[in-house]
């Protein structure tokens, strides 16, 4: 590979400027909102019963008792098993997971996921519970990922936060846009992106929620291969640079908790515009339908389904362009495999529990890429099927730790994260 744009080479332009500073600017607003008086005395505070948080639309963590209080039901009947197996996966307030990365292009990593469940600020007994999630990972050949997400339920529920940053300079692999990009067109790039996004909730009725959405992106490229498409295909954005832009969301909200919800149903959809008069390099709108639904089967069984849709008009940069794969919608697949405009998939899974504090799930769905949703075809199709084990959380019934195994077309993947996959 061959470096072409040190981390700090000058010059990167005026928009990139622009960007970067509203991307600093996003972070600090995040980080401010945590460090303000009223979220420390509830992060000091001990976690009631509630709720828990959905999926990123990239990404994302979806679904009692106290963590400090008695084991719940479920943990004293297995007072007599050994704490070990499952682990417990406390450290102090938060709940711990260690992970363990491997990819040719990253080689080995290790990283680990922290949860902080708590009560918002004046949070009713009723309001989902308000959480703070740090994932990092660092691998031997000096790569990183870092991601802070902060969600905040305040009072009845009627107004609400979220907020994302993250950083990564990861290696990663691009096959070209398409839903038949084939297999030996592989490369492999290593990208800066950073990424910050607010977003703010008021529940207008029992269910619905309409909010606003700001977010802000820079992108650059540390590495890539010479001679490639991603330096000499013409792609939309492969000199990187930033944007900026902002949006609507609607939500619908019928869940019986956060974490690993039984029933009910959760509805998102957003429009973002990212337009050079607010800063942004790239002229161009981002659509996305995140469809949920929770089915009691009876005791311990429930069948949970996902539809999500994501497009994007205009012209966004490639790394702005739907991917197909990852640990969220499209299980199966390595992250990016499939790469274009328009993204649709669909889910089902069964969850039930099977024994103490463990569970197990089997999976299967489709999705794909097009350059238009006119343009998805259903025999193009991309299959994934698969299984899991879950482990409760000790102390909290709702949150759980899972390792998934996932078969896509002629290829096999493992994911091991906390909370399910929506």
């Amino acid at each position: 590979m061959r470096r072409i744009c040190p981390a700090r080479v000058a010059g990167r332009g005026q928009h990139a400027r622009r960007c970067d500073l509203l991307v600093l600017a996003l972070i600090v607003l995040t980080l401010a909102l945590v460090a303000t008086a009223p979220l420390s005395r509830a992060l000091a505070g001990p976690v009631r019963a509630g709720g828990a948080a959905p999926a990123d639309s990239m990404a994302a963590a979806s679904s009692a008792s106290t963590i400090s209080a008695p084991p719940s039901t479920s943990d004293g009947h297995a007072r007599g098993h050994s704490r070990l197996l499952p682990p417990r996966l406390m450290f102090g307030r938060f709940v711990f997971l260690p992970t363990v990365h491997y990819a040719s292009e990253t080689k080995l990593g290790m990283g680990a996921q922290l949860v902080r469940p708590f009560r918002g600020p004046g949070a009713l007994a009723s309001t989902h519970d308000s959480d703070v999630w740090l994932k990092g990972l660092i691998t031997l050949n000096g790569q990183m990922r870092a991601e802070f997400v902060n969600d905040v339920y305040f009072g009845d529920g009627t107004y609400s936060v979220r907020a994302k940053v993250s950083y990564t300079d990861l290696a990663r692999r691009f096959w070209g846009v398409g839903p038949d990009s084939p297999s030996n067109a592989e490369e492999i790039y290593r990208p800066r992106d950073l990424l910050a996004y607010l977003e703010l909730h008021r529940r207008i009725l029992a269910q619905l929620g309409v909010g606003v959405r700001f977010e802000g992106e820079s992108f650059s490229y540390l590495e890539r291969e010479a001679g490639q498409q991603l330096e000499s295909a013409g792609l939309p954005g492969t000199q990187g640079k930033g944007v900026v832009g902002t949006g609507l969301l609607l939500e619908w909200d019928t869940r019986n908790r956060r974490y690993s919800p039984t029933r009910g149903s959760y509805h998102q959809a957003f429009a973002m515009v990212f337009d050079d008069a607010l800063g942004s390099a790239y002229d161009f709108n981002n659509y996305n339908l995140d469809l949920r639904k929770y089915l009691p089967l009876g005791g311990e069984h429930v069948l949970a389904t996902q539809f999500f849709v994501y497009s994007s008009r205009g012209s966004p940069p490639i790394w702005r362009f739907a991917e197909l794969g990852g640990r969220a919608h499209s299980r199966g697949y390595r992250l990016g495999r499939y790469v274009d405009r328009v993204l649709m998939a669909f889910q089902g899974e069964y969850r039930a529990d099977l024994w103490w504090r463990l569970g197990m799930t089997a999976f299967a769905g489709l999705g794909d890429v097009a350059p238009t949703l006119r343009r998805l075809q259903l025999e193009h199709m991309r299959p994934t099927v698969g299984g899991g084990l879950r482990a409760r959380v000790a102390g909290r019934d709702d949150l759980r730790a899972r390792l998934d195994a996932a078969v896509g077309q002629g290829s096999v993947r493992f994911y091991l994260t906390l909370d399910e996959a929506f």
